[in-house]
């Protein structure tokens, strides 16, 4: 018997991630590192960084700029997800989805078959929320954990 707190539908807001951005900051930074302590020529020791700033630009500009996303749940719909405030449309989970206490990785597919991948880190939403989304993901059929 399912209880009645799973027959509604239930939705997530999946916010900016701080610990993603420090991420992201930290390991571009690593990499600059490596560049200038490696035993190239100066000139590609400044092609590399120069790579990587841009990179690192880009994706500073990416995480800052996104907006919040929102995925809805109900057991008889299954998946749905809105980006930048646009209309749910139903998403399909995959089998190489990751569920984990510090991070999900959830690839699906969306309603023209394109693959793609959303990456959900635990402090983008109330600790109670990710809680809640670690197990409807594991009661709807994705149980893959690392």
């Amino acid at each position: 018997m399912v209880s009645k707190n799973l027959q509604a539908s239930v939705s997530f807001v999946i916010s900016r991630s701080p610990k993603l951005l420090w991420a992201i900051h930290l390991l571009h930074g690593l990499a600059i590192l490596a560049c200038w302590l490696n035993a190239l020529e100066t000139i590609g020791q400044i092609m590399l960084s120069a790579v990587l700033l841009a990179s690192w630009g880009w994706q500073y500009k990416q995480l800052r700029n996104r907006r919040a996303i929102q995925l809805r749940y109900s057991p008889s719909d299954g998946w749905a997800i809105s980006t930048a405030g646009q209309e749910y449309q139903a998403i399909t989970l995959k089998p190489t989805s990751v569920i984990n206490k510090l991070l999900i990785v959830l690839h699906y597919t969306d309603i023209n078959r394109h693959f793609k991948t959303l990456l959900i880190v635990n402090d983008s939403m109330s600790d109670q929320d990710y809680r809640r989304l670690l197990v409807l993901l594991k009661i709807s059929g994705l149980a893959k954990k690392v």
